[in-house]
């Protein structure tokens, strides 16, 4: 490869994890794009199925295979 580089180039963003997990608590606080209703003793709780699927593999097992 040109310039001596031999793969690709990292760039770290050291708050890129906690930017992300932040954006999607606030979309779940505002109801924007939760596929999933967890119901618990009569309370709704809003979810996104691709986070329960990577927080625990009880959800992963039973989330569609094209999702995980």
């Amino acid at each position: 490869m040109e310039g001596g580089v031999d793969g690709p180039i990292g760039i770290p963003f050291p708050d890129h994890s906690s930017d992300i997990l932040s954006s999607l608590n606030e979309q779940r606080n505002n109801g924007l794009l939760c596929d999933v209703v967890i119901l618990v003793d009569g309370q709704e709780f809003p979810t996104h199925r691709s986070v329960l699927a990577a927080c625990s593999q009880y959800f992963k097992k039973r989330s569609p295979k094209g999702i995980t």
